[in-house]
């Protein structure tokens, strides 16, 4: 199974955009855990065997610290670009995480 972790603020939009992403995996009858998480709580969860953390556009900003912390995990790391994030387009945000998956 795919572990995909969506980082950014908890709010109706990040939301929404995981329940989408949700949806089209099943679409795609694709095995996959996702959840978001509030980026505060990023190293907790990258240790717990996360495959892919894609980061919602409004913490760019932390992209490189949070590299440092993912690296070590084998944790894939991406900014969700903002169009995405605010159309919340789960297509989108999955073919992202999914580019990341050997």
């Amino acid at each position: 199974m795919i572990k995909i972790k969506f980082f950014g603020a908890i709010s109706y939009t990040t939301a929404m955009l995981v329940e989408n992403m949700k949806k089209a995996a099943k679409e795609r009858h694709l095995k996959v855990d996702i959840e978001a998480a509030p980026t505060a709580l990023f190293p907790e969860y990258v240790e717990k065997a996360t495959d892919v953390a894609l980061l919602g556009p409004h913490a760019e900003f932390m992209l490189y610290d949070l590299i440092d912390i993912a690296s070590p995990h084998n944790t894939a790391l991406a900014v969700l670009p903002a169009q995405h994030y605010e159309n919340m387009d789960g297509h989108k945000a999955l073919d992202l995480a999914l580019s990341f998956i050997d």
